[in-house]
């Protein structure tokens, strides 16, 4: 899917974003990580912040291509954009991150115990890879966005 039929079907809408917006986006994918690191948490929570990271961290790469997402399913639209906004190599990525997406959502809303510890474990690497790869994709793509130091 491209950004124009995600545009025409109302998944997205064009966005200015700012150098603040991207902080905070980066701020809430930090602090999920480290919330994720808790002690005593459980496995489905520590994987429902994980998940909310890479969630954090796909929106700077979108908000700072220039679009938003607008509708119900906007994580699934988040994570579609993926190989749109940092390259097709990252569709490997995007499939994995959706079906992280229904883990969060069956972990969430339908019952308890379905994140193994190796789910949470593989996710904590995968985003904080991501997180590297935005950074390193926002300096050389937008300068101006990244965050202050």
């Amino acid at each position: 899917m491209s950004f124009e039929e995600l545009l025409a079907n109302e998944s997205l809408k064009r966005h200015h974003t700012s150098r603040e917006e991207v902080a905070d986006l980066f701020a809430a994918a930090d602090r999920d990580m480290a919330d994720a690191d808790a002690k005593g948490l459980s496995t489905d929570r520590r994987f429902i912040l994980l998940y909310e990271a890479a969630l954090s961290l796909t929106m700077v790469a979108l908000v700072s291509t220039g679009y938003r997402t607008v509708s119900a399913g906007h994580h699934i639209t988040a994570l579609r954009t993926l190989p749109l906004t940092l390259g097709q190599q990252l569709t490997t990525l995007s499939d994995y991150l959706d079906k992280c997406r229904r883990l969060r959502h069956e972990a969430l809303y339908e019952r308890v115990g379905v994140a193994l510890q190796s789910d949470a474990d593989e996710l904590a690497q995968v985003v904080a890879q991501l997180r590297e790869r935005v950074l390193a994709w926002l300096a050389e793509n937008h300068p101006h966005l990244l965050p202050e130091s």
